[in-house]
């Protein structure tokens, strides 16, 4: 009965998140295309309507440090931000989207597609 019970423990902790390295997938989708130059990290804004929410989140992402450039698309409500190397101000770029007065959460980035 014991090794069964080791057995069904083992495969529980296993199979957790925080054992499996799940977690740290998670955080690597979010940031894609790395070079020696930067890294492309998206972000999903749900509330943009119009070509004034566009320009807002844009001037607020561009004045975060570390911040290379900034795409915002409204028709998929996303921001493309390419950031330098060594980036860490994700917890900024979340702010600086709130400060345009939007709720944003980071996602995927999608490869762009081919015309």
């Amino acid at each position: 009965m014991k090794t069964i019970t080791s057995i069904l423990l083992f495969m529980a902790i296993s199979s957790s998140p925080a054992f499996s390295g799940q977690n740290k997938q998670a955080t690597r989708d979010t940031v894609t295309e790395s070079s020696s130059s930067g890294s492309n990290v998206c972000y999903s804004i749900p509330g943009m309507h119009c070509s004034g929410c566009v320009e807002k989140v844009s001037e607020e992402i561009e004045g975060v440090s570390g911040v290379k450039s900034v795409t915002v698309d409204l028709e998929s409500k996303l921001a493309s931000i390419v950031v330098k190397k060594g980036f860490n101000g994700f917890t900024d770029l979340t702010n600086a989207i709130k400060d345009a007065g939007y709720d944003s959460n980071k996602t995927r980035c999608e490869p762009a597609k081919k015309s």
